[in-house]
């Protein structure tokens, strides 16, 4: 299906009137099909990012804006390989909003992440406790190890998805429980039974923000959490040790817009397992996500005593890289590095699951900045000038090149504290290389360490199960920018913090599996 000429440009760009214009041409021609919310509220939410490192803590809510009852789940996942460091069902209210904060009451290896819990809405198991629920490393220690670190602090960045497991039945047991705020009684029942009977499918509704405080420095960074809707229309619903739902469970279909089309795929009933040519239903909320370009401004402004990161996350890749989950000592498409799941040298000094990219930057005159000039914590010695993004959430710093140039990044970063981090060098000190924007090619999947990747080859998604089928190029991510801002001179004697976040903007590309040929 061809849109108006009006709608070349990328969804994440359009005006909202469009988007749902566009939104509800795709939903009539498929009602099952996942795809992202034009209006921030489905039925499966992803938090690019939360932090607990460097003083900050995160604050996180998830909203139900209709007069259903809901049951989901809450899954926390470290930075590094996606790993789960806290999971809990939460039953929601009409309309009722729970809210949290995640913090860490220390620096050290042994300090985790911990949640406080703020109102009392029903979860399973709950959180009663004032000092918090602290977050665990059970998924990647003793039998579940992988090749990164086992320390406590992996647990203080990483990112989150919430998935809806059912609409409650207003007349069902767990209805009447819910309202009468016994919740210990459904945690009760729970432990003897899933008491599927009590649900129907999701209905979506659901939506998130977080925001990201540093008291000390006085910066508040907030952002609105991705929403997929028609994520799926079975019930869900599983006691909180389960390793599902999770977002290899979405429904087989997905819709996106690629080259001003609405494309519909299909990729098979697979969640996920051997296959590794076709397409399974992990590849659904993966093409949703593919990016070929990803783009975003930064400014490190010296008169504004300007800081920029970016976050770079791919809620999807443990699916494809982790042996854990794929049982394949090679990485599957479209990406090209695995994480095995021990290290034969000693954590970490070598990266696992890295992937190339393409980075420019320019000025705001659109003048070539530097390119591939980038490192990465911590840096082999092979890899030290590799353009990479590593792990399941990346983190990007700008820096301003000062003095001899040094291309290792050795502590975390200035405003989140990240340590899945990079340092991009802006090689000039003049006021006109100090804002602009970047651009991430991420189709390249000829990768060497040395010299970077090499242009004109491309990542593909697997195959989709259509008869003509489709593959999408790059990779799937999402994230933002984050910027924080000082004014030395808000008024007399007082210093002045500013801090905010804006959405990375990505274009998708589809080409008929095998050919040059766009798809239809």
């Amino acid at each position: 299906m061809r849109l108006p000429a009006l709608c070349s440009q990328n969804l994440l760009n359009l005006p909202r009137n469009l988007i749902a214009m566009i939104t509800a041409l795709t939903l009539t021609q498929s009602a099952a099909a996942v795809h992202l919310s034009s209006h921030g509220a489905g039925s499966a939410l992803i938090y690019p990012y939360f932090t607990s490192n460097a003083d900050n803590q995160t604050l996180l809510t998830i909203v139900n804006s209709t007069d259903q009852l809901k049951a989901l789940r809450v899954s926390f996942r470290e930075s590094r390989n996606g790993r789960l460091v806290l999971s809990f069902n939460l039953y929601l209210r009409s309309y009722e909003t729970w809210a949290a904060s995640a913090f860490s009451t220390g620096s050290g290896v042994n300090d985790p992440t911990k949640l406080v819990v703020s109102n009392r809405t029903c979860t399973s198991p709950q959180f009663n406790a004032p000092t918090g629920q602290a977050f665990l490393p059970f998924d990647y220690t003793l039998e579940n190890e992988d090749s990164d670190i086992d320390t406590l602090d992996r647990t203080r960045e990483g990112w989150l998805e919430v998935i809806e497991m059912g609409q409650i039945l207003p007349s069902s047991t767990t209805a009447n429980q819910l309202r009468a705020g016994q919740c210990e009684a459904i945690t009760q029942r729970l432990n003897q039974s899933t008491f599927s009977e009590d649900f129907s499918p999701p209905t979506g509704g659901v939506y998130g923000n977080a925001a990201i405080v540093n008291v000390a420095n006085g910066t508040y960074i907030d952002y609105s959490a991705a929403a997929l809707e028609a994520f799926s229309s079975r019930v869900m619903h599983t006691v909180p040790s389960d390793a599902h739902p999770n977002l290899s469970d979405a429904d087989p279909l997905s819709t996106v817009l690629s080259n001003s089309k609405v494309l519909t795929s299909n990729w098979g009933s697979e969640a996920i397992g051997p296959g590794r040519n076709t397409g399974q239903r992990i590849d659904a909320v993966s093409s949703v996500l593919m990016a070929a370009d990803l783009s975003n401004e930064f400014n490190i402004e010296s008169s504004i005593a300007g800081s920029s990161e970016w976050i770079v996350t791919a809620p999807t890749k443990r699916f494809y890289t982790d042996q854990k989950l794929t049982n394949q000592t090679t990485a599957i498409a479209p990406f090209t590095s695995t994480v095995p799941l021990t290290n034969p040298i000693s954590a970490p000094v070598l990266r696992s699951g890295c992937e190339a990219i393409l980075p420019a930057a320019y000025n705001r005159q659109g003048t070539l900045l530097f390119s591939q000039e980038i490192s990465f914590t911590p840096p082999p010695a092979t890899m030290q000038n590799a353009p990479l993004l590593c792990g399941s959430v990346s983190a990007i710093q700008f820096d301003q090149l000062i003095g001899t140039p040094s291309f290792v990044l050795s502590g975390p970063t200035r405003i989140l504290g990240a340590r899945n981090a990079q340092s991009y060098l802006v090689p000039q000190r003049v006021a006109s290389a100090q804002s602009g924007s970047v651009n991430l090619n991420l189709r390249s999947n000829n990768v060497s360490f040395l010299s970077g990747p090499t242009p004109n080859t491309s990542r593909f998604l697997r195959p989709s199960a259509d008869a003509v089928s489709h593959s999408f190029v790059g990779l799937p991510v999402l994230g933002f920018w984050a910027i924080s801002i000082e004014n030395r001179n808000a008024r007399p004697g007082v210093q002045g913090f500013y801090g905010g976040t804006s959405d990375h903007r990505k274009r998708a590309e589809c080409f008929v599996t095998g050919t040059a040929r766009p798809c239809e």
